[in-house]
């Protein structure tokens, strides 16, 4: 697995790309906001960015939907 970014608009998505033998591109979002991107493994690098900047509307759309459900974590109050 490794590590990737691209920029869209203000915002950057930072994703993980796993290499498959998988014939198509799989984008998913996870409740914890991380992208993974499953691709074939001979489909170079600059491919799968490119189609991950066509999906980041998507990606981003998601992102805030999961956000409403993350759980805030109080600042820690040292006595």
């Amino acid at each position: 697995m490794s590590e990737h970014s691209i920029t869209y608009g203000k915002q950057t998505i930072n994703f993980s790309i796993v290499r498959t033998n998988r014939k198509t591109i799989e984008t998913r979002v996870y409740p914890n906001l991380s992208v993974i991107v499953r691709a074939p493994k001979r489909m170079k690098t600059d491919e799968i960015k490119k189609t991950v900047e066509k999906r980041a509307h998507w990606i981003i759309k998601h992102q805030i939907y999961y956000q409403d459900f993350l759980p805030e974590v109080p600042a820690r109050k040292y006595i």
